[in-house]
């Protein structure tokens, strides 16, 4: 006897094989939309840095030329008094916190102030 057709067991085994696969390509869409939401929030965190130190920038170019020297940086905007300030900005719906952190480093017979900028938000998962 020669019939044609697909059998029950043949139905049931290609029903789990795309099922495999399927799961599969959803996993990959997921993390590739969790990938492309970090890189777009890094982004936006690039941005909102530089939002966090123009105001620095601007401080110590007005008091470099008025006084001639960095001694009045402690003073900037009142951001920098002691050793770290945090504060933060919102980009959109996204929070951002930035924390600073400032040092004094010796070169040679002079000192350049070093200012680091840590700058954190919340991911959804």
């Amino acid at each position: 006897m020669n019939k044609k057709g697909v059998t029950l067991l043949e139905i049931l085994v290609a029903t789990v094989i795309l099922g495999m696969v399927m799961s599969g390509l959803t996993a990959i869409f997921i993390a590739s939309k969790r990938w492309t939401m970090h890189s777009r929030w890094r982004v936006t965190a690039g941005e909102v840095s530089r939002d966090f130190l123009e105001p620095l920038l601007r401080e110590v170019r007005a008091q470099e030329s008025s006084a001639g020297a960095n001694d009045g940086w402690d003073q900037a905007n009142n951001l920098l008094r002691g050793g770290s300030y945090s504060t933060s900005k919102t980009a959109g719906s996204k929070a951002y916190t930035g924390t600073y952190t400032n040092s004094n480093i010796a070169i040679g017979s002079g000192s350049v102030r070093k200012v680091k900028l840590n700058l954190g938000w919340q991911e959804v998962q």
